[in-house]
Protein backbone atom coordinates (compact mmCIF):
# COMPACT_ATOMS: atom_id res chain seq x y z
CA UNK A 1 0.00 0.00 0.00
CA UNK A 2 1.16 3.46 -0.81
CA UNK A 3 1.23 5.43 2.43
CA UNK A 4 2.28 8.67 0.71
CA UNK A 5 2.92 11.42 3.19
CA UNK A 6 1.64 9.30 6.05
CA UNK A 7 5.18 8.11 6.76
CA UNK A 8 4.46 4.43 7.15
CA UNK A 9 0.79 4.54 8.11
CA UNK A 10 -0.94 1.80 6.15
CA UNK A 11 -4.20 3.06 4.72
CA UNK A 12 -7.16 0.72 4.19
CA UNK A 13 -7.40 1.81 0.54
CA UNK A 14 -5.24 2.67 -2.44
CA UNK A 15 -4.78 6.46 -2.56
CA UNK A 16 -5.99 7.96 -5.81
CA UNK A 17 -3.15 9.42 -7.87
CA UNK A 18 -2.62 11.04 -11.25
CA UNK A 19 -5.31 10.40 -13.86
CA UNK A 20 -7.16 8.13 -11.41
CA UNK A 21 -7.78 11.16 -9.21
CA UNK A 22 -10.60 12.23 -11.52
CA UNK A 23 -12.43 9.06 -10.45
CA UNK A 24 -12.77 10.47 -6.96
CA UNK A 25 -16.08 12.31 -6.93
CA UNK A 26 -17.61 13.77 -3.77
CA UNK A 27 -21.08 12.93 -5.09
CA UNK A 28 -20.29 9.21 -4.73
CA UNK A 29 -19.57 9.55 -1.04
CA UNK A 30 -22.59 11.78 -0.51
CA UNK A 31 -24.79 9.26 -2.28
CA UNK A 32 -23.34 6.41 -0.19
CA UNK A 33 -22.55 4.35 -3.28
CA UNK A 34 -20.65 1.17 -2.62
CA UNK A 35 -19.85 0.04 -6.14
CA UNK A 36 -16.43 0.15 -7.69
CA UNK A 37 -17.46 1.31 -11.14
CA UNK A 38 -16.64 5.00 -10.66
CA UNK A 39 -14.17 4.88 -7.80
CA UNK A 40 -11.07 3.26 -9.22
CA UNK A 41 -11.91 -0.09 -7.60
CA UNK A 42 -11.95 1.35 -4.11
CA UNK A 43 -15.65 1.60 -3.23
CA UNK A 44 -16.63 4.37 -0.85
CA UNK A 45 -18.79 3.04 1.97
CA UNK A 46 -15.84 2.22 4.25
CA UNK A 47 -14.10 5.57 3.88
CA UNK A 48 -13.72 8.05 6.68
CA UNK A 49 -13.29 11.80 6.35
CA UNK A 50 -9.52 11.52 6.78
CA UNK A 51 -9.22 9.19 3.81
CA UNK A 52 -11.37 11.48 1.66
CA UNK A 53 -9.25 14.54 2.57
CA UNK A 54 -6.11 12.53 1.84
CA UNK A 55 -7.41 11.78 -1.66
CA UNK A 56 -8.69 15.30 -2.29
CA UNK A 57 -5.23 16.61 -1.40
CA UNK A 58 -3.82 14.92 -4.51
CA UNK A 59 -6.66 15.45 -6.94
CA UNK A 60 -7.92 18.14 -9.33
CA UNK A 61 -9.46 19.97 -6.35
CA UNK A 62 -6.23 19.93 -4.31
CA UNK A 63 -5.72 23.68 -4.49
CA UNK A 64 -9.35 24.55 -3.77
CA UNK A 65 -10.33 25.80 -0.29
CA UNK A 66 -10.99 23.00 2.17
CA UNK A 67 -11.25 25.14 5.30
CA UNK A 68 -12.08 28.79 5.73
CA UNK A 69 -12.07 30.36 9.16
CA UNK A 70 -11.90 34.12 9.37
CA UNK A 71 -9.16 35.26 7.01
CA UNK A 72 -7.36 31.90 7.03
CA UNK A 73 -7.98 29.69 4.00
CA UNK A 74 -6.45 26.21 3.80
CA UNK A 75 -6.51 24.15 0.59
CA UNK A 76 -7.16 20.43 0.45
CA UNK A 77 -3.45 19.94 -0.33
CA UNK A 78 -2.41 21.92 2.76
CA UNK A 79 -5.01 20.20 4.95
CA UNK A 80 -3.68 16.85 3.76
CA UNK A 81 -0.10 17.89 4.61
CA UNK A 82 -1.06 19.11 8.06
CA UNK A 83 -3.29 16.14 8.87
CA UNK A 84 -0.62 13.68 7.70
CA UNK A 85 1.95 15.23 10.03
CA UNK A 86 -0.41 15.11 13.00
CA UNK A 87 -1.49 11.55 12.12
CA UNK A 88 2.16 10.47 11.97
CA UNK A 89 2.70 11.81 15.47
CA UNK A 90 -0.43 10.06 16.74
CA UNK A 91 0.74 6.78 15.18
CA UNK A 92 4.16 7.21 16.82
CA UNK A 93 2.44 6.93 20.21
CA UNK A 94 1.64 3.26 19.49
CA UNK A 95 -1.95 3.58 20.61
CA UNK A 96 -4.35 0.73 19.91
CA UNK A 97 -6.66 1.10 16.91
CA UNK A 98 -9.71 3.12 17.81
CA UNK A 99 -8.13 4.73 20.89
CA UNK A 100 -9.83 7.97 21.89
CA UNK A 101 -8.43 11.39 21.05
CA UNK A 102 -10.19 14.20 22.90
CA UNK A 103 -10.68 17.50 21.09
CA UNK A 104 -11.02 20.26 23.69
CA UNK A 105 -11.19 23.00 21.09
CA UNK A 106 -13.39 25.74 19.82
CA UNK A 107 -14.44 25.65 16.18
CA UNK A 108 -11.40 26.42 14.06
CA UNK A 109 -9.24 25.08 11.28
CA UNK A 110 -7.14 23.37 13.95
CA UNK A 111 -10.21 21.41 15.06
CA UNK A 112 -10.70 20.03 11.57
CA UNK A 113 -6.97 19.35 11.13
CA UNK A 114 -6.95 17.30 14.34
CA UNK A 115 -10.23 15.61 13.43
CA UNK A 116 -8.91 14.60 10.00
CA UNK A 117 -5.60 13.39 11.49
CA UNK A 118 -7.40 11.32 14.11
CA UNK A 119 -9.36 9.54 11.38
CA UNK A 120 -6.22 8.99 9.26
CA UNK A 121 -4.45 7.46 12.24
CA UNK A 122 -7.29 4.99 12.80
CA UNK A 123 -8.22 6.57 16.12
CA UNK A 124 -11.58 7.80 17.42
CA UNK A 125 -12.46 11.46 17.80
CA UNK A 126 -14.18 12.54 21.02
CA UNK A 127 -15.54 16.06 21.22
CA UNK A 128 -14.88 17.69 24.60
CA UNK A 129 -17.15 20.64 25.32
CA UNK A 130 -15.08 23.77 25.85
CA UNK A 131 -17.38 24.80 28.70
CA UNK A 132 -16.33 21.83 30.86
CA UNK A 133 -14.53 22.67 34.08
CA UNK A 134 -12.02 20.62 36.06
CA UNK A 135 -14.16 17.83 37.53
CA UNK A 136 -16.22 17.45 34.36
CA UNK A 137 -13.05 17.20 32.29
CA UNK A 138 -11.48 14.66 34.58
CA UNK A 139 -14.65 12.57 34.63
CA UNK A 140 -15.07 12.65 30.86
CA UNK A 141 -11.42 11.95 30.04
CA UNK A 142 -11.16 9.09 32.50
CA UNK A 143 -14.51 7.48 31.74
CA UNK A 144 -13.85 7.56 28.00
CA UNK A 145 -10.17 6.60 28.27
CA UNK A 146 -8.97 9.69 26.42
CA UNK A 147 -5.41 8.77 25.38
CA UNK A 148 -4.50 12.07 23.69
CA UNK A 149 -5.95 15.47 24.50
CA UNK A 150 -5.80 18.20 21.85
CA UNK A 151 -6.67 21.56 23.36
CA UNK A 152 -6.69 25.29 22.63
CA UNK A 153 -4.09 27.44 24.39
CA UNK A 154 -6.86 29.28 26.21
CA UNK A 155 -7.48 26.03 28.13
CA UNK A 156 -3.80 25.36 28.92
CA UNK A 157 -4.05 26.37 32.59
CA UNK A 158 -7.09 24.16 33.12
CA UNK A 159 -5.41 21.20 31.40
CA UNK A 160 -2.22 21.76 33.42
CA UNK A 161 -4.25 21.71 36.63
CA UNK A 162 -5.94 18.38 35.87
CA UNK A 163 -3.39 16.45 33.81
CA UNK A 164 -2.08 14.41 36.75
CA UNK A 165 -5.64 13.18 37.33
CA UNK A 166 -6.04 11.89 33.79
CA UNK A 167 -5.32 8.19 34.19
CA UNK A 168 -5.09 7.10 30.55
CA UNK A 169 -3.92 10.28 28.82
CA UNK A 170 -0.40 9.81 27.47
CA UNK A 171 0.01 12.87 25.26
CA UNK A 172 -1.14 16.46 25.02
CA UNK A 173 -1.25 18.60 21.89
CA UNK A 174 -1.70 22.33 22.31
CA UNK A 175 -3.04 24.67 19.63
CA UNK A 176 -0.97 27.74 20.37
CA UNK A 177 0.80 30.72 18.83
CA UNK A 178 3.61 30.68 21.41
CA UNK A 179 5.57 27.73 22.80
CA UNK A 180 3.21 25.26 24.49
CA UNK A 181 3.16 24.30 28.13
CA UNK A 182 6.09 22.09 29.11
CA UNK A 183 4.09 18.83 28.95
CA UNK A 184 2.56 19.37 25.49
CA UNK A 185 3.61 19.55 21.87
CA UNK A 186 2.46 22.39 19.65
CA UNK A 187 0.01 21.31 16.97
CA UNK A 188 1.75 23.34 14.27
CA UNK A 189 5.09 21.67 15.08
CA UNK A 190 3.59 18.40 13.83
CA UNK A 191 2.71 19.62 10.34
CA UNK A 192 5.98 18.57 8.71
Amino acid sequence: RDAGCLRGIALPFRPVQGADATALRPRLALAGRDDNSDSGGMGVSGWNIGEAIYCFGDSPVADQPALIHGDLVISFRELRRRACGIASYLKSLDLPAGAHVGHYLRNSNAYMEAFTATALAGLAHVNVNYRYLDEELIGLCNSLDIRVLVYDAEFADRVAAIRESLKQTVAFIEVCATPPTDFAVALDSLYD
